[in-house]
C-alpha cells in the first residue's frame, strides 16, 4: 500500500488525501468484516518512505515471499505523469523523490508503469494479483494543479516534450497496463481512463475513486468478486465527479483468466 502527499521536488504540488486513501485501504484490508488480511502481511509506505527504491524494495519482498496460493493486492495513490511528458510516450507514477528536472530525470527517479506491470506479471508466483491505481498516469493533463484544477492528481509538466510519432493513442489503459492482461489471474483497476484526471474531494477527504471503491467493498464485507464490485464503483465515481466537478472520470478495469472472480477478502480461516 502506497500513499504520497509530499514530494521532495517543490515543483510537484502536494496532494491532500493520498496518504489517507492508502490508510483507509489498509484499514479495510485489516478489518475482520472486510478484507480479513493479517496486519503483519500488509506493508504501508507513505511520503518519505515511498521513494522509488523504497517501493521497488517492497515489490521485491513480494517477489520473494508471495506463494502461488496467495492473494496479492498492490495499491498506489499519488500523482501520475501524462505520457506526453516523455519522448517515448511512457507513463510514470510519481514517487516521493521524483525529480522533474527533465525527461531524463523523470525516467531515472519515477516508477515506470511498464516496470511495475512487468514485475507483477512476470516475477510474482502468486496466481491472484490485483493492482489498484488512484493516479493520473497518462492523458492530456499538461499543467496539473493549474490546467487540471485544484484537486486533480495530474503532475505538472515543466519542460518541453514532444511525443514520438508512434506513441500510443489515448485509450482506457496505457500500453503498459495492457501488458498485464497476458498474466494468469491478474486484475488492474484504475481511477480513470488514460485521458482523464483523477480527482480528490475536500468534502470526502479522499480521492473520489478510493472513497467510493471502499464504500462498495465495505458494503460487500469482502465477499463479492471484482466483476460484481467494479460496475457499481465505476457508476458511482462517474456520477459523483460529474455532479460535483462537472468533469469526466471513468474508472477502468482489466481482468485476465479468473481474475474477475477474485474477492478482496481472504477466508476467515486463512
Amino acid at each position: 500500500m502506497v500513499g504520497i502527499n509530499e514530494f521532495r521536488d517543490d515543483r510537484i504540488a502536494p496532494l491532500n488525501f493520498a496518504v489517507k486513501d492508502s490508510s483507509d485501504f489498509v484499514n479495510f484490508l485489516e478489518d475482520p468484516n472486510g478484507g480479513r488480511f493479517k496486519p503483519a502481511r500488509i506493508e504501508h509506505l507513505v511520503n518519505q518512505r515511498a521513494t522509488l527504491s523504497g517501493i521497488r524494495e517492497a515489490l521485491g519482498r513480494l517477489r520473494v515471499n508471495a506463494k502461488p496460493d496467495d492473494l496479492v493486492v498492490v495499491y498506489l495513490s499519488s500523482h501520475g505523469s501524462p505520457r506526453d511528458s516523455d519522448p517515448n510516450g511512457v507513463s510514470y507514477i510519481i514517487t516521493h523523490d521524483t525529480d522533474l528536472g527533465g525527461p531524463d530525470k523523470l525516467y531515472a527517479t519515477s516508477l515506470q508503469m511498464i516496470d511495475l506491470v512487468q514485475m507483477l506479471n512476470r516475477d510474482l508466483r502468486a496466481r491472484r494479483v490485483v493492482l489498484i491505481l488512484d493516479t493520473c498516469f497518462s492523458g492530456d493533463a499538461r499543467s496539473g494543479m493549474g490546467t487540471g484544477g485544484a484537486g486533480s492528481k495530474a503532475i505538472e509538466r515543466v519542460w518541453p516534450a514532444t511525443p514520438a510519432a508512434d506513441s500510443p493513442a489515448s485509450t482506457a489503459f496505457s500500453e503498459a497496463l495492457q501488458n498485464l492482461k497476458v498474466g494468469y489471474g491478474r486484475a488492474v483497476i484504475t481511477a480513470s481512463r488514460a485521458d482523464e484526471l483523477s480527482w480528490e474531494s475536500s468534502e470526502l477527504h479522499n480521492g473520489y475513486f478510493t472513497y467510493l471503491l471502499l464504500d462498495v467493498l465495505r458494503a460487500a464485507h469482502g465477499t463479492e468478486s471484482l466483476d460484481k464490485v467494479f460496475p457499481r464503483v465505476s457508476a458511482n465515481v462517474s456520477s459523483q465527479v460529474k455532479k460535483e466537478r462537472n468533469a469526466s472520470q471513468n474508472p477502468s478495469c482489466e481482468f485476465r483468466e479468473y481474475a474477475a472472480s477474485i474477492v478482496l477478502g481472504v477466508p476467515e480461516t486463512d
